[in-house]
């Protein structure tokens, strides 16, 4: 009797249903992002979280626990991964092996280095003047500047 009581609550208790709700904190959808991505996952969940990671391509992180936010974070290197639109896969397991994700769109793409050649620095120059620069992708490719002229 004592080994089948046993057996009775190891089954009810490793088979225990909890519903999480993961909150994707950052990235927000589509935002975009250069070499490091940071992570932060709110999860509400009925009993303690055991493991929260997140994996982009091939890469993964596990996401700490951070008490001041209540929250997780993690960050992940992105500089070995190609410049695109990329998925981020929460994962969140709790005590009972019950597995919940979610995913998250963003992208991936350094800003270019613009070097502005003319006018130099501290010139003074009369009310039209041209602006010469040059534009590269931090890929080593070229980028196209547009005209946009603001006053201040």
């Amino acid at each position: 009797m004592f080994c089948l009581t046993l057996v009775l609550i190891f089954g009810l208790t490793k088979g225990i249903s909890q519903d999480f709700n993961i909150e994707i904190v950052s990235p927000t959808s589509y935002q975009i992002t250069g070499n490091t991505l940071h992570l932060e996952v709110r999860i509400t969940a009925s009993v303690e979280i055991v493991s929260a990671h997140a994996v982009v391509a091939n890469d993964s992180v596990r996401l700490q626990f951070s008490p001041g936010s209540g929250s997780f974070k993690g960050q992940l290197a992105l500089s070995d991964m190609a410049e695109d639109t990329l998925t981020a896969i929460i994962t969140v397991i709790d005590p009972y092996k019950n597995v919940e994700t979610k995913e998250i769109a963003f992208i991936y793409d350094n800003k270019p280095v613009i070097t502005v050649i003319a006018p130099e620095n501290n010139t003074i120059t009369g009310p039209i003047f041209n602006i010469k620069a040059t534009c590269v992708e931090h890929n080593g490719g070229q980028c196209n500047i547009t005209e946009c002229i603001e006053w201040f």
